[in-house]
């Protein structure tokens, strides 16, 4: 986490320092060629008289350019004195319809003229106000030109190397390189062409569909523009003493986390020098490991759909086995009906089943045996509740050879054989 954080301000360091170098690397050759325009423009007198030597043949060239656009472009200008014809009622619509806004805008202006002379009183007014600041910063200006110029030839050196490799580029390109881009203009016309379509056929679509949409848009707007307000100015209100805590926290983590760095860069060459050495050992086996997997997929993809085949059989004949061993470790138990007696709600069904038998030797119906309390109409349970059935007497001497399940089919257990 230390080495990311570290990591991170570190890249955070370097863009701030090479966009700062740049910007200042960018005023100072403004500073060089805003003293070169004003030089030139001092000096434009002596170029004019140097240029003068130049001007016969000046003269001679512009006399040739000019006999050639004479007698070229009779022929254009002969067609455009035709069309002029043509267009001159609808120019004319133009200048009367332009001369109306003209005298529109300015009797505009001469209805406003006392908001535009308060206006313009303000513009005085911050001209003044901004006197001090510029003054302050031309100053500044002058003491950057003087800090800079020890490094100016250094600086225009670096620009001159960085133009020279750059044309270097240009002039080198391989003429197949102009052959792709002769390529690359000719497919960007159908592209230029389908999207343009496409672009105009969605618009049509569209555009209708955007007036109510712009128009819900621009009232949600200003409902929310003022409490949008109101939480910037409670953000910007909280945000303003937490900045100084951040740039304290962010200037201890630099701090604490400078002396990270040089063994963190250590630990990075190591190891990737290490990776280095095991990549360039593993590079001769690669290739033919690849070609043992590759020969391994080849050879074993016709087996699949066997395998397949098989594995289906075999889970299908294991269905019904899994299927009785599920079943034999469910719970055995059902939860119980509304109105079944105690029996019926016991967890073994045997154990409840010999229970029932009992009763109905004894002479007690189970569905009497424990009767529900009556309910109201809400489904309280009332308190009151019917008087149960009278109950046979237990047998406290049951025949061995006798027992509830049995009873059912032996003719000689009954309530007789209690004694």
């Amino acid at each position: 986490m230390a080495s990311a954080v570290a990591a991170l301000g570190g890249a955070i360091g370097i863009a701030g320092g090479a966009l700062g170098g740049l910007a200042v690397a960018g005023a100072g050759v403004g500073i060089a060629f805003g003293a070169m325009a004003g030089t030139i423009a001092l000096g434009m007198d002596g170029i004019k008289e140097a240029a003068a030597t130049a001007q016969p043949a000046f003269d001679e060239l512009k006399a040739s350019v000019s006999s050639v656009f004479a007698s070229e472009m009779q022929a254009g200008f002969a067609s455009l004195s035709t069309l002029m014809g043509s267009i001159t009622p609808q120019m004319k619509e133009i200048a009367s319809a332009t001369s109306g806004l003209f005298n529109g805008i300015a009797a505009s202006l001469v209805s406003v003229a006392p908001q535009l002379q308060t206006a313009l009183g303000g513009v005085a007014n911050m001209v003044s106000a901004l006197g001090p600041g510029l003054n302050s910063m031309f100053k500044s200006f002058a003491a950057f030109g003087a800090n800079i110029a020890p490094f100016m030839s250094q600086i225009g050196a670096s620009l001159g190397t960085i133009a020279a490799t750059i044309g270097h580029v240009f002039a080198s390109l391989d003429p197949s390189f102009f052959a792709g881009l002769v390529s690359f203009l000719q497919s960007l016309s159908p592209l230029i062409y389908g999207l343009l379509t496409a672009l105009t056929t969605m618009a049509s679509q569209v555009m209708p569909a955007l007036m109510p949409l712009f128009s819900a848009l621009g009232k949600a707007l200003v409902t929310i523009a003022e409490p949008l307000g109101a939480l910037g100015a409670a953000f910007a209100t909280a945000l303003a003493p937490v900045l100084p805590v951040l740039a304290d926290l962010i200037s201890a983590l630099a701090n604490a986390l400078a002396p990270l760095l040089p063994p963190l860069s250590a630990v990075l060459q190591t190891v990737g020098t290490a990776l280095t050495g095991l990549v360039q050992g593993l590079a001769p086996a690669i290739g033919p490991l690849g070609e043992a997997f590759s020969a391994l997929i080849t050879a074993t993809a016709p087996l699949l759909p066997l395998v397949g085949e098989i594995t289906g059989q075999l889970l299908g004949a294991l269905a019904p086995v899994l299927t009785t061993i599920f079943e034999a470790f469910a719970p055995r138990y059902r939860p119980a009906r509304r109105g079944a007696s105690a029996c019926a709600r016991a967890a073994d069904p045997d154990h409840c089943a010999d229970r029932l038998d009992h009763r109905r030797l004894l002479g007690v119906d189970a569905e009497h045996a424990r009767p529900a309390a009556p309910r109201d109409r809400r489904g309280d349970r009332r308190v009151a509740r019917r008087p149960a059935p009278p109950r046979a007497p237990r047998c406290s001497k049951w025949p061995s050879s006798c027992s509830p399940r049995s009873c059912r089919s032996s003719a000689h257990c009954s309530r007789s054989s209690c004694r």
